[in-house]
C-alpha cells in the first residue's frame, strides 16, 4: 500500500509539473482527472476546422454588413467587405480554423498586417442554419461590434466577378511571355501579383520583373520592378502599363492593353498572337 501511495504521489507530481511547464496556468489538475481544461491545453480543433478545404462557398449576413467567398484552391479564408463606421470596406477574412479565430484585414494597395477586426466564431450546422456565428468581437478597430451576427453559408454559383488574385495559381500567356502568381506570401490582403515579363529590345530578351495590380472595375495597371524591390517603395513611380480585362472563363482572363510603355509594340505583335488583347490561363 505505502508503494502504491507512493508512486501514485509522484505520478500526481509529474502531472502539475508538465501542466507547470506546458503554461497552462488556468487548469486545475487533480488525482487522475483533468478538471476545468483550459483552451490552450485542449487538442480539439474548433468548430470551423470543418471548414478547411471547402471551396466556392460564400458567407453574408442578413442585413449585408459583412461578407466573403472562398474560391477553388484558395488560401483558407477569402476576399469580400465588412462595413466600418457606416461604409463598405474591402477586405480579407483569415480564418483560423483550429483556434476558432477570424482575422479581418484592410484589402488595399499597401501591406497591412494589423487586423481590422478579430472575431471568435464557430461553424453551424444544424437544424437548418449552415453558416458561421460570431460570438464575440474581441478587436475592433472602430465602434462596430459584430458580435452575435451569424453568416449564412452558400453556394458560388455565379463566377462571373472572380478576380484573378482569389486565385493562388500560376497564370501565363501561351508563349510564356507574361507569367505572374498568386500566393499567400505575395497577394493575401492585396490586389496585387508577382511575375515576370519578356521584353524584347533590339533582338535580344531581357526578364522584367513585374507587378500588376487588378482593380476592381476591371482595369488593371502593372508596374516595372526592375530598379525597385515593390511600386509600395516608390510613390511616384507610374505604371508602365494600363489596360482593362475580363474573366472568359475559369482561371482564365483576356487583358485589353490601352497604355504601353513596357513592350516595344512592333515586336509585341509578334509576342502575342492577338496583342494588345494577352489572354492569362492558370
Amino acid at each position: 500500500m505505502k508503494r502504491f501511495i507512493k508512486y501514485s504521489l509522484f505520478a500526481l507530481a509529474f502531472s502539475l509539473c508538465t501542466a507547470l511547464f506546458a503554461g497552462c496556468s488556468g487548469c486545475v489538475w487533480f488525482p487522475f482527472v483533468f478538471v476545468n481544461s483550459c483552451k490552450s491545453c485542449s487538442n480539439d480543433r474548433s468548430s470551423l476546422w470543418a471548414l478547411r478545404g471547402a471551396d466556392w462557398v460564400s458567407f453574408s449576413d442578413e442585413e449585408n454588413r459583412l461578407g466573403f467567398r472562398i474560391t477553388d484552391g484558395n488560401y483558407f479564408g477569402g476576399y469580400g467587405y465588412i462595413t466600418v463606421e457606416g461604409e463598405s470596406t474591402r477586405a480579407f477574412f483569415d480564418i483560423n480554423g483550429y483556434y476558432g479565430k477570424i482575422d479581418v484585414y484592410l484589402v488595399d494597395d499597401i501591406t497591412n498586417n494589423n487586423p481590422l477586426f478579430i472575431f471568435e466564431a464557430e461553424y453551424v450546422n444544424k437544424n437548418g442554419k449552415q453558416g458561421i456565428k460570431i460570438e464575440s468581437t474581441v478587436r475592433s478597430a472602430s465602434g462596430d461590434d459584430y458580435g452575435g451576427v451569424f453568416l449564412n453559408m452558400t453556394k458560388v454559383t455565379d463566377k462571373s466577378q472572380i478576380k484573378p488574385y482569389e486565385y493562388f495559381v500560376t497564370f501565363s500567356d501561351t508563349d510564356g511571355n507574361l507569367r505572374v502568381r498568386g500566393d499567400e506570401s505575395s497577394n493575401m490582403f492585396t490586389t496585387r501579383l508577382y511575375g515576370y515579363a519578356t521584353v524584347v529590345t533590339e533582338g535580344r530578351d531581357r526578364e522584367v520583373e513585374i507587378e500588376i495590380f487588378f482593380r476592381d472595375d476591371f482595369t488593371f495597371v502593372i508596374y516595372d520592378l526592375t530598379l525597385m524591390p515593390s511600386v509600395l517603395v516608390d510613390a511616384e513611380n507610374k505604371p508602365v502599363v494600363y489596360g482593362t480585362y475580363e474573366r472568359i472563363e475559369e482561371k482564365t482572363y483576356s487583358l485589353y492593353i490601352i497604355e504601353d510603355r513596357l513592350f516595344t509594340t512592333e515586336v509585341a505583335r509578334e509576342q502575342f498572337s492577338a496583342y494588345p488583347y494577352i489572354t492569362l490561363c492558370a
